[in-house]
């Protein structure tokens, strides 16, 4: 999986079979520091099941199908909680994923084709205010929070074009160049700046 180099990397750590990295999407601000270490995993706390019902719903056959989860969880030390992890929608490529960690939300994009991994990991706090991004060097997928059902996408012509969403089920996808993604989310409106792919 290609990650952009216009990425800002949080924490880069190699798995067994194959690469995996912890990338940031965001382009406002210096990026957030990477969960604590811990090498205990983190369930999903009672505000981040209420923001992301997904959390709290029992583990489908997809969520359990979790073993490149599982090896970056062991790999990264930092809480990530691979049998908490929900599938949230797909790629081309394979998974998305939502997965619990220290004090954090991951969304995770994983490559069954190379066996690799890509993930991006927030705060707590922001990813239920507004949701997560991750990108892969090409496109930049999106998790808003239970209850959200749309995003206004402004790009640097500042040209804004509304995307309907379908609340807590739905990921988005971002093209190519920076964009301000808005959204009405639990706690008011919010937004936040991403670089596209490429």
């Amino acid at each position: 999986m290609k990650i952009s180099k216009r990425m800002v990397a949080a924490l880069a750590v190699a798995a067994i079979g194959g690469p995996v990295a912890v990338t940031m999407a965001q382009a406002d601000d210096p990026p957030p520091a990477a969960p604590p270490t811990s090498t205990v995993p983190v369930a999903a706390t009672a505000d981040q099941k209420e923001a992301f019902a997904i959390l709290a719903a029992s583990p489908t056959s997809a969520d359990e199908q979790n073993d490149r989860i599982a090896r970056l969880a062991d790999a990264a030390q930092r809480g990530l909680d691979a049998e908490g992890a929900r599938v949230v929608g797909s790629t081309d490529a394979g998974p998305i994923w939502l997965v619990p960690a220290n004090g954090a939300l991951c969304l995770a994009l994983e490559d069954t084709g190379d066996d690799s991994v890509g993930t991006s990991c927030e705060p707590s706090e922001d990813v239920i205010a507004r949701g997560i991004t991750v990108g892969d060097g090409s496109h930049v997928y999106g998790l808003v929070p239970d209850g959200v059902t749309s995003i206004d996408v402004t790009d640097d012509e500042d040209v804004t074009t509304t995307h309907a969403l379908d609340s807590g089920s739905s990921v988005y996808t971002l093209g190519d160049g920076h964009v301000t993604v808005g959204l009405d989310g639990p706690d008011g409106p919010q937004s936040f700046d991403v670089e596209g792919g490429g």
